[in-house]
């Protein structure tokens, strides 16, 4: 939902002269999209992962690496498939940083 809302910001931002077909073809957009395509991976791979031990509460390790693998191969398979290895990275960030929380400070 952040990410349609941010995609909608950056779309009113765009000036009229540069929409062509309901598209924005202003320099700045797509890497601007492609940006918050691999910040919002990130994010979205430490909010799973977290919020799912903060939902564990007795096995919130176990249910974090289970989260986190399930992740790892779902995005394999999008870099596989889709050639999108920027966002790969940043979710394998996020979600070894939450692991690393729940792990080491245990995430209450």
């Amino acid at each position: 939902m952040l990410g349609f809302q941010a995609v909608h910001l950056l779309d009113a931002l765009c000036p009229p002269k540069l929409v062509e077909s309901g598209a924005c073809i202003a320099p700045w957009h797509e890497p601007s999209i492609e940006a918050l395509i691999v910040i919002t991976a990130g994010l979205a791979a430490f909010g799973i992962v977290a919020v799912g031990a903060l939902v564990a509460p007795s096995h919130k390790l176990r249910v974090a690496a289970v989260l986190f693998a399930c992740g790892a191969v779902f995005a394999m398979y999008i870099v596989r498939a889709a050639g999108l290895s920027s966002p790969f990275f940043t979710a394998a960030g996020g979600g070894s940083v939450a692991l690393w929380l729940v792990n080491a400070r245990g995430i209450r």
